[in-house]
């Protein structure tokens, strides 16, 4: 990589944190994903980074703002960008990417550091437009790439049912100030997640809780209760007699590092769009809708579970359905402040038809459960739930 000479001298009161450049290539439509650390052409130096959105080479001889550095991956041939022009410009949304997950190469430099360098990007490529046919750069107010809210260095955390076990990523989010919709416990915001290449990123949202009291503990909690109903999902659809299919969006824990929802816990999900529909109720858990899958559905879960914890509170797009709870006996798993235990699978009991999918299934009717399911409720509700086959 390279640019044009700037020389100049800093002063040791303003020099600038610089880490190694360490990033995949950041032209966009390059399909090398390799992080290595970068050279200057010029002087054969390693490349660094620092927060006030400049690279320069290790002797400073060259620095200058990294919209006017170009590079050079090295990958020819099919998926190359440099096949006719060996450097090229990287744009806002391949840096931005590039940057996104070089983050856990630069653990070492922190929110601050991060979330200066993240703005001064974004100040950098306001008014720049890169010409790919001529290499050249062009002056000229972009389109914004963000959302209405600024852009801002985030830890995102991942969970795995099967080996319990959680995985850890920084990235960049833009997100709008705004909500776009407010539940009974939180809002929800428009986002990007520039960690996810263009090309494959769908919209994500970001949901924060109505009061800011939300602790790690709690955001883990129902990022498990998320991920487990996946995982039932996917144990329905491997039923055949089945006519539809269903699903439910992953979620990610997100801790904010900086920005104006510094640490602030939330979640992290795929945009749904189209018209949101509520299926079944928490509690008292009766159903809302007239249409037999998510019923049969929360049938399901209630039986594979062998009747300690059911899904309820299905709701969503068609059937991808996202923000359920579960109701659960079991002390050790704690699914979030709306898990009414015993009384949440017994509202279930007295409400719930089985239909024609219910039957398909061959799931236990209801109505063939013991007598004393609910009756009396409290003494129920602090007992065991009894095997009913």
């Amino acid at each position: 990589m390279y640019t044009a000479p700037h020389r100049f001298k800093l002063h040791p009161t303003t020099m600038p944190t610089r880490y190694r450049l360490r990033i995949h290539c950041p032209v966009s439509g390059c399909e090398n994903k390799d992080i290595s650390g970068w050279s200057c052409a010029q002087d054969n130096g390693a490349v660094y980074v620092d927060e006030d959105g400049y690279l320069s080479c290790e002797s400073y001889s060259h620095r200058a703002e990294i919209v006017y550095w170009k590079f050079d991956c090295g990958l020819r041939g099919r998926g190359s960008q440099h096949n006719y022009e060996r450097y090229q410009y990287a744009d806002y949304e391949g840096f931005n990417h590039a940057m996104a997950i070089g983050l856990s190469q630069l653990k070492e430099a922190g929110a601050k550091w991060a979330t200066k360098l993240i703005q001064n990007l974004e100040k950098q490529y306001t008014y720049v437009s890169i010409n790919r046919k001529n290499s050249q750069i062009k002056f000229v107010k972009l389109k914004s790439y963000s959302m209405s809210g600024p852009m801002v260095y985030v830890t995102t955390k991942t969970y795995d049912v099967a080996t319990k076990r959680w995985g850890e990523r920084p990235t960049i989010l833009s997100m709008d100030d705004r909500p776009f919709a407010e539940g009974g416990m939180r809002k929800a915001y428009s986002a990007k997640d520039w960690g996810l290449l263009k090309s494959s990123c769908h919209p994500k949202v970001v949901k924060l809780q109505l009061h800011k009291s939300y602790t790690k503990a709690e955001a883990e909690a129902d990022v498990k209760m998320q991920m487990k109903c996946v995982v039932l999902a996917e144990e329905y659809n491997s039923y055949s007699c089945i006519p539809k299919k269903v699903s439910f969006c992953s979620a990610q824990l997100v801790q904010f590092q900086a920005g104006p929802h510094a640490g602030q816990y939330g979640l992290l999900e795929d945009y749904l769009p189209g018209t949101f529909e509520k299926h079944n109720l928490n509690f008292p858990m009766a159903p809302l809708s007239a249409r037999n899958t998510p019923q049969a559905f929360s049938h399901f879960t209630f039986e594979r579970t062998n009747g300690r914890m059911v899904v309820c509170d299905v709701q969503g797009v068609g059937d991808r359905y996202t923000d359920p709870q579960i109701h659960c006996m079991d002390d050790d798993l704690q699914y979030g402040q709306g898990n009414f235990g015993a009384h949440g699978i017994i509202s279930f009991v007295r409400n719930h038809r089985c239909n024609s999918i219910c039957r398909a299934l061959k799931l236990t009717p209801i109505n063939q459960l013991p007598h004393n399911w609910g009756s009396p409720a409290g003494k129920v509700a602090t007992a065991p739930v009894p095997r009913y086959y």
